[in-house]
């Protein structure tokens, strides 16, 4: 197979993995769009090659300064990426992304030239069939890639992760139960914790990533917190079976390999939480 194509075939692999909606040709029987796609699949390919050299390279290097533990997250973070496109943590992102949003720009360009041409020569559905498939495309995990989900052990201050679900106890010194929790919610376990708010939660991340926790958020405790450690809102949320029926709010961020001790911060937080 030429190497163009095997590139092609490569990275159409992964695309396909990550979003259904490349499994095909473009419905869109234009050469333009074929030829937008061609491009699309090549920057991308391209863009995916050079950050598979630089995790390469940071291995070599890892290798060299005789780094174990930087040597298997490296190796993990390579093949995570290879087979889901999960970024990585241990070299930058940022051109690979950037090279992405161009790729799907360029697509998008295309289709809509098309789109229009479409609609002025009285291709009405036609046109609604092209727009329906770039919105899927953009809004695709292949042109929105996230972090992987982090490793974490809970070491003290919470129970070891179990099954969230909905009826399950929700503090281990309270009869609460949660309630709410969507059925399609991302993260399917949590370390439950006392509702006595007190001492620290100590958490141990052996593969970096997202790191995921819940809080009912009360502003002058845990604002502060949640600003000065960059954590971001999901915008997931669950509830527990109290009066009130409080509902507690998903953050997260990436965080390196390492041992944190996370001050409690509430009745019911932080809860870690984990996919």
């Amino acid at each position: 197979m030429p190497a163009q194509l095997f590139a092609f075939a490569a990275i159409l692999s992964l695309l396909i993995a990550v979003s259904p909606a490349w499994a095909q040709e473009p419905k869109i029987k234009d050469p333009a769009i074929q030829a937008a796609w061609e491009k699309c699949l090549s920057d991308t390919a391209n863009a995916k090659k050079s950050l598979q050299d630089q995790l390469q390279s940071k291995k070599e290097t890892a290798v060299l300064r005789g780094d174990l533990e930087l040597v298997d997250v490296v190796t993990k973070e390579t093949a995570a990426f290879k087979e889901t496109g999960a970024l990585p943590t241990t070299v930058s992102t940022d051109r690979y992304v950037s090279a992405l949003q161009r790729a799907i720009a360029g697509l998008e360009n295309a289709y809509e030239r098309v789109i229009k041409e479409m609609v002025r020569d009285g291709k009405v559905e036609e046109a609604r069939a092209a727009l329906e498939e770039i919105e899927q495309l953009k809004s695709s995990k292949a042109f929105q890639p996230e972090f992987a989900a982090a490793e974490v052990e809970i070491i003290s201050g919470a129970e070891k992760f179990q099954t969230l679900a909905n009826g399950g106890k929700a503090l281990s010194d309270r009869k609460y139960v949660w309630i709410d929790v969507p059925q399609d919610f991302s993260l399917k376990r949590f370390a439950r914790v006392a509702g006595d708010g007190k001492g620290a939660i100590v958490v141990k991340v052996t593969k970096p990533g997202y790191a995921y926790f819940a809080l009912a958020e009360k502003a002058a405790l845990q604002t502060p917190f949640i600003r000065e450690g960059e954590w971001e809102p999901t915008g997931e949320k669950f509830a527990y079976s109290d009066r009130t029926r409080t509902v507690l709010y998903v953050f997260r961020r990436v965080v390196p390999v390492g041992q944190y001790e996370i001050p409690r911060l509430g009745f019911t937080g932080p809860t870690w939480l984990a996919p």
